[in-house]
C-alpha cells in the first residue's frame, strides 16, 4: 500500500511538471537598467512640463500686470477729465464772481460818490442854516435885553 501511494504521488508530481509552464531564469539587471532609464526620462519630462508651466505662469503674471497697470491708466485719465472740467467749471464760476463784483463794486463807487457829493452839498446848507437860526436867536435876545434896560430906566 505504501507502494501504491507512492507511485500515485509521482504520477501527480510528473502530471505537475508537464501542465506547469516552466519560467526561465533571467539576469534582473537589464530589466532594473530599463526602469532606471524610464524612471530617467520621465524625471526629465517632468522637468521639461515644470520649466513651461512657469514660463505658462510668468507670461499670465505679466499680462495679468499690463492689463492692471492699463486699466488703472484708464481710470487715472477718467478721474483727470472729471478734475479739469470741473476745475474748468470753477475758473468759469470765478471769473462770473468776478464780473458781477467788479460790476457792483463800480456801482456802489457811484452810488457813494453821490451820496458823499450830496452829504457835503447838504452839510454846507445844514451848517449855514444852523448858523442863521442862531444869529436870529441871538439877535432877538440881544434886543430883548435892551428893551428890559429901556423900560427899566424910564
Amino acid at each position: 500500500m505504501a507502494q501504491q501511494g507512492n507511485d500515485a504521488y509521482r504520477e501527480i508530481l510528473q502530471l505537475l511538471k508537464e501542465r506547469t509552464p516552466t519560467i526561465p531564469l533571467l539576469d534582473p539587471t537589464a530589466n532594473v537598467l530599463k526602469l532606471v532609464e524610464v524612471e530617467k526620462e520621465h524625471g526629465r519630462e517632468i522637468r521639461r512640463l515644470e520649466e513651461r508651466h512657469e514660463d505658462q505662469v510668468s507670461e499670465l503674471r505679466k499680462q495679468l500686470s499690463e492689463a492692471i497697470t492699463e486699466r488703472l491708466d484708464a481710470k487715472a485719465e477718467t478721474e483727470k477729465v472729471r478734475v479739469d472740467a470741473r476745475l474748468a467749471e470753477v475758473v468759469a464760476a470765478a471769473a462770473l464772481a468776478k464780473v458781477e463784483v467788479t460790476t457792483q463794486t463800480s456801482g456802489f463807487n457811484v452810488r457813494m460818490a453821490a451820496v458823499e457829493q450830496r452829504q457835503y452839498t447838504g452839510g454846507g446848507k445844514s451848517a449855514g442854516l444852523n448858523a442863521g437860526w442862531g444869529y436870529l436867536i441871538g439877535a432877538v435876545a440881544l434886543a430883548s435885553a435892551i428893551a428890559a434896560i429901556w423900560l427899566k430906566g424910564h
